[in-house]
């Protein structure tokens, strides 16, 4: 006599429709969007204040570090699997 599997296919209960997840990625996507913005906000104007004599420049400079920092992640994200250890 054997023994047949012990581990029977269990349904999943947790399964969400195609509609549900497109709202959670969209939400998920706009939250990001969100605290990146006021991340780039404080920062921007946080420099700003501290070199007021610059302020055009400082500004021009933190919004083009800020929108680098979120092209870069992206980037990183898109090639993770090709993109060699040492980068």
């Amino acid at each position: 006599m054997t023994a047949g599997p012990a581990i029977t296919k269990v349904q999943s209960c947790g399964s969400f429709s195609n509609k549900y997840k497109m709202i959670l990625a969209l939400l998920t996507f706009f939250t990001g969007i969100a605290i990146s913005s006021i991340a780039i906000y404080c920062s921007v104007l946080g420099l700003a204040s501290i070199f007021n004599a610059a302020a055009t420049s400082v500004i021009i400079m933190g919004t083009v570090l800020e929108i680098s920092k979120l092209v870069t992640s992206w980037w990183l994200k898109a090639n993770w699997h090709r993109t060699p250890w040492t980068l």
